[in-house]
């Protein structure tokens, strides 16, 4: 994003080179007229069998980065390039973990808004009907249910955030657990973009209310401008 190879000065002043002999100044970096977002990647779709949550261990294998004159415009660069752009409306299954109603409010509000439908368990669709917002209750939602597995994979389903019910990491025999593994997995494979954290709907969200973002397309230096000299 800014052209500068920290890696390889870093090390060479490990080895006893200065920032002045390598050709730079001390203080800030020049402040520069770019906004640059990275999006990690994930190959999920690939790896068959496996838990698409996130955790701890690092599952990316690679990442993306916006760059552009503009937050919204690199964030909508970075999303695209990661595969994570969502319609700006459509139907959305939505499980939401009671730890996290109270944030996620503001987002489902946000996504009724803009034309979103609602399938949801007990819970969360008693949450959506507190708010003024009708869903289609789901039970069972986390077993085997071919009902809710043949509307993702059919694609009546456009989105999917699950914010996972159980957090407490590996079991006393090392286990994950596995609740909510087999919707998640089926999003993977149906190619349906599903967020189990509030911080990335949030993003994508902005980007649906920004309706179209203008994005220029220029080589990766122009970006920087002058302020790419030492």
């Amino acid at each position: 994003a800014t052209g500068v190879p920290l890696v390889t000065l870093a090390t060479q002043i490990m080895l006893g080179q200065t920032l002045a002999e390598l050709g730079y100044r001390g203080g800030l970096w020049p402040v520069q007229p770019l906004y640059a977002v990275k999006v990690p990647v994930f190959s999920l779709s690939k790896l068959h069998g496996l838990e698409t949550a996130l955790g701890p261990e690092m599952k990316s294998t690679g990442e993306v980065m916006g760059i552009d004159c503009s937050y919204m415009a690199a964030l909508s660069k970075a999303y695209l390039a990661a595969g994570l752009a969502i319609p700006e409306k459509g139907r959305a299954l939505v499980s939401i973990a009671e730890r996290d109603r109270t944030e996620a409010k503001a987002i489902l509000l946000a996504l009724a808004e803009s034309g979103y439908t609602f399938y949801a368990p007990p819970g969360t669709a008693n949450m959506l009907q507190q708010l003024g917002i009708t869903a289609t209750v789901l039970d069972d939602m986390y077993q085997d249910n071919l009902t809710i597995l043949n509307l993702i994979h059919t694609h009546k389903i456009d989105l999917v955030i699950d914010t996972l019910r159980s957090r407490s990491g590996p079991s006393a025999n090392g286990s994950v657990p596995q609740e909510g593994a087999t919707l998640r997995r089926a999003a993977v494979e149906a190619r349906v973009p599903c967020f189990t954290s509030l911080d990335t709907v949030r993003a994508a969200i902005e980007l649906i209310r920004c309706g179209e973002v203008h994005c220029e397309v220029r080589p990766f230096v122009e970006y920087r401008g002058k302020s790419d000299s030492a």
